[in-house]
């Protein structure tokens, strides 16, 4: 097997300094055909350590928007979701100033305006539900309750509060729950 395109793409990235460094795998009916580490940890200076086959890389962000996000648009041509409808459509809890104008395509495209972070749990610690009946609860009313930070459809800044929202939404057009 000749995967030289496969190394080219990874090398060529990481020239281009898309990311700093990566490792390529290849299996094939459960054996491993290529192995191999490319680039560094990072680009800071003065001399990055480079990646190794035992380099280990957090995806969990990764999955959380995949999985979401592919559910979504199964739901959107199912046509349980609609990309150019207000979320509160589903979420009423999504309230406040220009919140009416969250469409779900803000949410899955990060453009919704709602802060990027906030440490609710925090506020879980210290028993704060937002007058709901479940923790999990509770984060969604505390996150759709956080006030935007910019108007929607401005500027794209990665939410983990607009991934809540979106997760909220997704679970009621689905009919189930996430996990």
């Amino acid at each position: 097997m000749d995967f030289t395109a496969a190394r080219g793409i990874v090398e060529d990235a990481v020239t281009r300094r898309v990311f700093p460094g990566g490792v390529l795998v290849v299996v094939d009916e459960s054996r491993e055909v290529l192995a191999e580490a490319f680039g560094s940890l990072s680009w800071l200076a003065p001399s990055p350590k480079p990646v190794s086959l035992d380099t280990r890389y957090d995806v969990a962000s990764l999955t959380k928007a995949v999985v979401t996000t592919t559910l979504a648009m199964r739901l959107v041509q199912a046509g349980a979701l609609a990309l150019e409808r207000p979320a509160r459509d589903w979420v009423p809890e999504l309230s406040g100033p220009g919140k009416e104008r969250i469409l779900i395509r803000h949410l899955l495209s990060h453009t919704s305006g709602l802060p990027a972070w906030r440490p609710l749990f925090e506020r879980l610690l210290a028993d704060e539900l937002a007058g709901a009946g479940s923790k999990r609860e509770a984060i969604l009313r505390l996150a759709a309750a956080e006030p935007l930070e910019r108007a929607p459809g401005t500027a794209a800044i990665y939410s983990d509060l607009g991934f809540i929202v979106l997760g909220a939404a997704v679970e009621r057009a689905g009919g189930d729950r996430l996990d």
